[in-house]
Protein backbone atom coordinates (compact mmCIF):
# COMPACT_ATOMS: atom_id res chain seq x y z
CA UNK A 1 0.00 0.00 0.00
CA UNK A 2 1.37 3.40 -0.93
CA UNK A 3 2.58 5.43 2.06
CA UNK A 4 0.32 8.33 0.98
CA UNK A 5 -2.75 6.09 1.37
CA UNK A 6 -1.88 4.55 4.73
CA UNK A 7 -3.79 7.23 6.63
CA UNK A 8 -7.12 6.06 5.18
CA UNK A 9 -6.72 2.38 6.07
CA UNK A 10 -8.63 1.00 9.07
CA UNK A 11 -6.43 0.68 12.17
CA UNK A 12 -6.83 -3.09 12.35
CA UNK A 13 -5.71 -3.49 8.76
CA UNK A 14 -2.72 -1.16 9.29
CA UNK A 15 -1.54 -3.16 12.31
CA UNK A 16 -1.91 -6.47 10.53
CA UNK A 17 -0.09 -5.15 7.47
CA UNK A 18 2.75 -3.80 9.63
CA UNK A 19 3.07 -7.16 11.43
CA UNK A 20 3.07 -9.06 8.18
CA UNK A 21 5.61 -6.70 6.62
CA UNK A 22 7.94 -7.32 9.55
CA UNK A 23 7.51 -11.07 9.13
CA UNK A 24 8.13 -10.86 5.38
CA UNK A 25 11.28 -8.84 5.91
CA UNK A 26 12.59 -11.33 8.46
CA UNK A 27 11.75 -14.37 6.36
CA UNK A 28 12.65 -12.71 3.04
CA UNK A 29 9.38 -14.04 1.71
CA UNK A 30 8.84 -13.75 -2.00
CA UNK A 31 5.32 -15.11 -2.27
CA UNK A 32 3.47 -11.80 -2.29
CA UNK A 33 0.58 -11.41 -4.61
CA UNK A 34 0.90 -8.93 -7.45
CA UNK A 35 -0.86 -6.30 -5.34
CA UNK A 36 1.24 -6.96 -2.25
CA UNK A 37 -1.77 -7.88 -0.16
CA UNK A 38 -1.82 -11.02 1.93
CA UNK A 39 -5.23 -12.74 1.83
CA UNK A 40 -4.88 -13.73 5.48
CA UNK A 41 -5.49 -10.10 6.53
CA UNK A 42 -8.88 -9.98 8.17
CA UNK A 43 -11.07 -7.14 9.39
CA UNK A 44 -14.60 -7.17 10.68
CA UNK A 45 -17.57 -6.27 8.50
CA UNK A 46 -18.08 -2.78 9.98
CA UNK A 47 -14.41 -1.92 9.59
CA UNK A 48 -14.50 -3.13 5.99
CA UNK A 49 -17.64 -1.09 5.23
CA UNK A 50 -15.99 2.01 6.72
CA UNK A 51 -12.89 1.36 4.61
CA UNK A 52 -14.95 1.01 1.40
CA UNK A 53 -16.88 4.22 2.09
CA UNK A 54 -13.63 6.04 2.84
CA UNK A 55 -12.11 4.83 -0.43
CA UNK A 56 -15.12 6.15 -2.36
CA UNK A 57 -14.53 9.72 -1.16
CA UNK A 58 -13.47 11.92 -4.08
CA UNK A 59 -10.23 13.11 -2.46
CA UNK A 60 -9.17 9.50 -1.80
CA UNK A 61 -9.96 8.46 -5.37
CA UNK A 62 -7.73 11.34 -6.51
CA UNK A 63 -4.93 10.10 -4.23
CA UNK A 64 -5.25 6.59 -5.62
CA UNK A 65 -5.29 7.80 -9.23
CA UNK A 66 -2.26 10.06 -8.63
CA UNK A 67 -0.41 7.15 -7.02
CA UNK A 68 -1.28 4.89 -9.97
CA UNK A 69 -0.18 7.58 -12.44
CA UNK A 70 3.16 7.99 -10.67
CA UNK A 71 3.76 4.28 -10.08
CA UNK A 72 2.46 2.77 -13.31
CA UNK A 73 1.92 5.49 -15.93
CA UNK A 74 1.25 3.01 -18.73
CA UNK A 75 -1.52 1.33 -16.77
CA UNK A 76 -2.96 4.70 -15.76
CA UNK A 77 -2.95 5.82 -19.39
CA UNK A 78 -4.74 2.67 -20.57
CA UNK A 79 -7.24 2.32 -17.73
CA UNK A 80 -8.03 5.93 -16.94
CA UNK A 81 -6.73 8.64 -19.28
CA UNK A 82 -7.65 6.99 -22.60
CA UNK A 83 -11.12 6.15 -21.30
CA UNK A 84 -11.59 9.71 -20.05
CA UNK A 85 -10.93 11.04 -23.55
CA UNK A 86 -13.14 8.38 -25.15
CA UNK A 87 -16.10 9.20 -22.89
CA UNK A 88 -15.61 12.96 -23.19
CA UNK A 89 -15.39 12.79 -26.98
CA UNK A 90 -18.56 10.74 -27.04
CA UNK A 91 -20.38 13.36 -25.02
CA UNK A 92 -18.96 16.15 -27.14
CA UNK A 93 -19.87 14.41 -30.41
CA UNK A 94 -23.37 13.66 -29.14
CA UNK A 95 -23.87 17.35 -28.48
CA UNK A 96 -22.44 18.33 -31.89
CA UNK A 97 -24.45 15.73 -33.83
CA UNK A 98 -27.74 16.68 -32.20
CA UNK A 99 -26.97 20.40 -32.33
CA UNK A 100 -25.99 20.17 -36.02
CA UNK A 101 -29.49 19.00 -36.95
CA UNK A 102 -31.03 22.14 -35.61
CA UNK A 103 -31.91 20.41 -32.37
CA UNK A 104 -30.86 21.95 -29.12
CA UNK A 105 -29.35 20.04 -26.23
CA UNK A 106 -30.01 21.90 -23.01
CA UNK A 107 -28.78 19.29 -20.56
CA UNK A 108 -26.48 16.31 -20.79
CA UNK A 109 -26.20 13.79 -17.99
CA UNK A 110 -23.38 11.24 -17.86
CA UNK A 111 -22.84 8.49 -15.31
CA UNK A 112 -19.29 7.24 -14.83
CA UNK A 113 -16.92 6.03 -12.19
CA UNK A 114 -15.48 8.70 -9.91
CA UNK A 115 -11.94 8.06 -11.17
CA UNK A 116 -12.98 9.40 -14.59
CA UNK A 117 -14.87 12.55 -13.58
CA UNK A 118 -11.91 14.94 -13.40
CA UNK A 119 -10.44 13.83 -16.73
CA UNK A 120 -13.77 14.01 -18.56
CA UNK A 121 -14.56 17.42 -17.04
CA UNK A 122 -11.10 18.71 -18.01
CA UNK A 123 -11.48 17.53 -21.62
CA UNK A 124 -14.97 19.00 -21.96
CA UNK A 125 -13.89 22.33 -20.41
CA UNK A 126 -11.03 22.51 -22.93
CA UNK A 127 -13.65 22.08 -25.67
CA UNK A 128 -15.95 24.87 -24.56
CA UNK A 129 -18.31 23.08 -22.19
CA UNK A 130 -19.41 24.99 -19.12
CA UNK A 131 -19.85 23.35 -15.74
CA UNK A 132 -23.33 23.47 -14.27
CA UNK A 133 -24.03 22.61 -10.64
CA UNK A 134 -27.55 21.91 -9.50
CA UNK A 135 -28.47 21.44 -5.86
CA UNK A 136 -29.34 17.89 -4.92
CA UNK A 137 -32.69 18.09 -3.17
CA UNK A 138 -32.28 14.56 -1.81
CA UNK A 139 -29.24 15.80 0.15
CA UNK A 140 -30.88 18.94 1.46
CA UNK A 141 -29.87 21.25 -1.39
CA UNK A 142 -26.14 20.52 -1.39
Amino acid sequence: VEKSMESILPEGMKKQMEQQQTQRTQQNANNLTSMGIDPSISIDKQEFNTFVETMKAKENVKKIMNALKATAPEIYEAMVAERDVYMARGLDELNVSLGGNGKSVDTTVAVMGMAHVDGVERYLAENGWKEMRYPCTALGGI
